[in-house]
């Protein structure tokens, strides 16, 4: 049942692909932590002090900056490492084009982003791989101090905060990214482009409403805590 679960999930993700084509974002990459048996061909391994898994070779490896997911997605099935662990993470860095990145330095847009990621978390537990779903519980429950509910753009902007926290402003000014820091490294290929394609979605959601409709002063989210008791709070 759950591999059929699966399949229909994949049948539907690639569906949307098809069909999506960026408006707000100009390009989109992924860092990948983790260790490779054999130093893979055509791409290098960043040292990192903070990963500890198993591999040959252990730190992080960059996707080249795409311009659609279905590119982003061919590199990460290439370059995905063969040992992760708890210490691996699955950022996702994303530029927009001019005059987009105030629109996500709003309140309205991290209670967006919280209630996506909510219902990220129900993908992934119905896809059926218990431990992809606990890890990234792990990190949604703030868990994880590499990327902890911190949203204070401004001050990151400035260099008052520092970047680990669940979206990270401080890589606009360095590297002129917005990069989301929640995700830990998947057991599954498929659990990670379903993490980067909901990320890349709530981005691009968002902003059209914003753009048409001035997102009506918020999106709507319901108020009660989700099954998870975790609420949209910025605090």
């Amino acid at each position: 049942m759950k591999k059929k679960k699966e399949k229909k999930m994949e049948g539907e993700h690639r569906e949307l692909l098809s069909k999506k084509k960026f408006k707000f974002i100009q390009k989109v990459g992924v860092e990948l932590e983790g260790g490779w048996e054999n130093r893979p061909s055509g791409y290098d391994i960043h040292t990192d002090s903070s990963v500890s898994c198993r591999g040959t070779l252990k730190g992080e490896s960059r996707t080249e900056p795409k311009k659609s997911v279905a590119e982003l997605f061919e590199e990460i099935n290439t370059k995905y490492p063969d040992d992760i662990d708890k210490s691996c993470g699955f950022h996702v860095h994303i530029s927009l084009k001019e005059g987009m990145y105030p629109a996500l330095m709003e309140e309205g847009f991290y209670k967006y982003f919280l209630y996506r990621m909510g219902i990220l978390a129900k993908y992934i537990r119905n896809a059926g791989n218990e431990t992809d779903y606990k890890n990234f519980l792990y990190c949604f429950g703030n868990h994880n101090t590499y990327c902890i509910r911190l949203f204070k753009p401004e001050e990151q902007m400035s260099g008052k905060e520092g970047r680990r926290s669940m979206l990270n402003f401080c890589s606009i000014k360095k590297h002129g990214t917005l990069e989301c820091r929640l995700f830990p490294m998947f057991e599954k290929r498929s659990t990670a482009r379903m993490a980067a394609y909901e990320y890349i979605d709530t981005v691009e959601t968002y902003l059209s409403k914003y753009k048409i409709e001035k997102i009506e002063k918020e999106v709507v989210i319901h108020d009660e805590e989700d099954e998870f008791g975790l609420e949209a709070s910025c605090a």
